[in-house]
């Protein structure tokens, strides 16, 4: 798999597989954004 240059990638859900992927992709290089539910509303 090849990535776009500049692409930003969103992960959804801050529990531990979440937190884990956004870790190794932000360690490779990759924008990363982490989405997780609020409770509020």
């Amino acid at each position: 798999m090849t990535a776009t240059p500049g692409a930003l990638h969103t992960v959804l859900g801050a529990g531990p597989t979440g937190t884990s992927g956004v870790l190794e992709l932000a360690r490779r290089g990759h924008a990363v954004r982490l989405v997780d539910r609020s409770d509020s509303g």
